[in-house]
């Protein structure tokens, strides 16, 4: 999973993780502040699912470069305007 928030000067504030077989959380890519273009060529080898406000604001560019995108409210992920999902859209993963 990639979390991005646009940074606004044409960069994403992002983090990716991998969560193997469900037992733990490994960083993938580190958090930080980058080029969309940059991500997506570190990101994409690994092929995660691109999700929040970030990822729905360049949902075309991830997508035309073969990412996946989560839908707004998917994920408790909040949409392309910062809104928080209603609680008929929240999921309890089972916490």
């Amino acid at each position: 999973v990639c979390a991005l928030f646009d940074a606004r000067r044409d960069e994403v504030y992002a983090a990716c993780y991998r969560f193997p077989a469900l037992e733990g959380c490994e960083t993938v890519i580190e958090p930080g502040a980058r080029r969309l273009e940059d991500l997506l060529a570190e990101a994409l080898p690994h092929a995660p699912l691109f999700a929040g406000a970030g990822a729905l604001l360049h949902a075309a560019a991830i997508a035309g470069a073969g990412g996946a995108v989560a839908p707004a409210g998917s994920l408790g992920v909040a949409g392309a305007y910062g809104e928080s999902p209603s609680p008929t859209e929240r999921r309890d993963p089972g916490m």
